[in-house]
């Protein structure tokens, strides 16, 4: 009998190690959602018909096709130029550069890494 309890008590407690890694797991992942899921809401513009711009990257030349000369900074705002190491650009997951991350109330509208494209999202925001 005490050998069947041993061999149960120690399927027990490998049953017990197997749920919590698997909790432990879990939480982990649920965390690091967590964390983009915060970013990006911190990042959303406050109201409708509103866009905020984000450019990630590792040089300034990278961007220097970017046209934000003549855009309706009532609509649209370019809140922030990061560098690669920023944290926002580490919980993203941006591995890319230069990539620029578009949002308005709701979430992200453009993510690209394409400078032409952004360039094109904004002609529709340009003053006359």
């Amino acid at each position: 009998m005490k050998k069947k309890e041993k061999e149960r008590g120690g399927k027990m407690r490998v049953i017990i190690m197997i749920l919590t890694f698997m909790l432990i797991l879990t939480a982990c992942s649920f965390g690091d959602n967590m964390n983009e899921n915060k970013i990006i809401s911190n990042m959303k513009a406050e109201e409708e018909n509103q866009y905020h711009i984000y450019s990630f990257w590792t040089d300034v030349t990278e961007i220097g096709d970017f046209d934000y000369s003549r855009v309706d900074l009532t609509v649209v705002r370019l809140i922030a130029a990061h560098k690669s190491e920023h944290e926002y650009a580490k919980a993203l997951k941006i591995n890319e550069f230069p990539t620029f991350i578009v949002l308005d109330n709701e979430g992200i509208v453009l993510r690209t890494t394409n400078v032409n494209e952004m360039n094109e999202f904004l002609k529709d925001f340009q003053m006359e």
